[in-house]
């Protein structure tokens, strides 16, 4: 009797020796499996060199400015203000659009302007808005310095029927002076609101550079 015992108890030993070894290669072979999709991930995001391209390529940002884009196991890009090592573009970038190059959550879309582009007063702004962001055909623009001081103001006009859901052309001309000793600063193109509800309101910010 004691034989037969010792003969099961050895046979329990064996085969919980065996689940541990199976156990260990199902482990081994779960993680070997997940490092290729990682590598793949890093790899598929790697041609994102700046901020621009981050957002353009639909990672998400932080809040406030400047406003940092994260790429998924890669890097993490700060906006900055002024392009291209701090060299100014030329004036003429800010008019030589041809089409609607910049957008805003579907809601509004520039034909001549991008973000850090150069202005100079008066300037001319052209766009289309959905007829939602629109009071009664229009809506405020605001030009800010560095230090957000509002230094010109303009009210967008829809240059079509502004009720309905679609897209619909606006234009504001925005006179403006800075009297910073940085040209830099902002656009701000502000949803009409006349309910005075926090919750409705929309705003979008753009780093302009000032002639």
């Amino acid at each position: 009797m004691p034989s037969v015992i010792i003969f099961m108890k050895r046979n329990y030993l064996i085969l919980f020796v065996l689940l541990l070894l199976i156990l260990g290669a199902l482990l081994f072979w779960r993680n070997k499996e997940v490092a290729p999709k990682v590598a793949t991930t890093a790899t598929s995001t790697s041609g994102i060199l700046n901020f621009y391209e981050c957002v353009a390529a639909g990672f998400p940002t932080t809040p406030g400015y400047p406003r940092e884009c994260q790429v998924p196991n890669g890097a993490a890009f700060i906006e900055d203000l002024v392009p291209n090592n701090g060299n100014l573009p030329p004036a003429a970038t800010s008019t030589t659009h041809s089409s609607s190059v910049t957008s805003y959550k579907d809601l509004v879309r520039l034909d001549n302007l991008n973000p850090n582009d150069l202005i100079k007063s008066p300037f001319i702004l052209k766009g289309e808005a959905r007829g939602s962001w629109f009071f009664e055909g229009s809506f405020p623009v605001e030009i800010l310095d560095s230090n957000g001081n509002i230094i010109g103001r303009g009210i967008a006009k829809a240059t079509s029927d502004w009720m309905t859901s679609n897209y619909v052309p606006f234009t504001v001309t925005v006179t403006f002076k800075n009297n910073s000793p940085i040209n830099r600063g902002f656009l701000v193109i502000r949803k009409d609101n006349p309910s005075g509800d926090p919750s409705r309101d929309d705003s979008w910010r753009l780093p302009v550079s000032f002639n």
